[in-house]
């Protein structure tokens, strides 16, 4: 559900960039990217925004200059270079090593 309200911030509004945080770098992870592409394939086609494909961990819409990154707590440098707006972290009381994370 979360997920869901990410999406509808980053197709609907200008300039928003939203992270999505994993708990795990592989199922968890594979899981959050399909379910936010899956979110945006069921959006009727007239009120897609424009994204291009081929992104692994991301959802970009160029058009309205904003993007949904998902990551791995657990990657070197989660979100570096980004500036977000809004984070959802997955599973937060699960993290091994919290305050490492933060």
């Amino acid at each position: 559900m979360l997920t869901g309200i990410l999406m509808q911030h980053v197709m609907f509004r200008r300039g928003v960039t939203a992270g999505l945080l994993s708990n795990k770098k592989g199922g968890s992870l594979k899981n959050l990217v399909a379910m936010a592409k899956r979110f945006w394939a069921s959006i009727p086609p007239h009120l897609q925004p424009y994204r291009p494909k081929g992104l692994t961990n991301a959802l970009e819409f160029p058009e309205l200059d904003s993007n949904l990154v998902i990551d791995s707590a657990f990657s070197d440098e989660p979100f570096r270079g980004y500036t977000l707006q809004m984070l959802f972290a997955d599973e937060i009381s699960s993290y091994r090593n919290g305050a490492e994370v933060w």
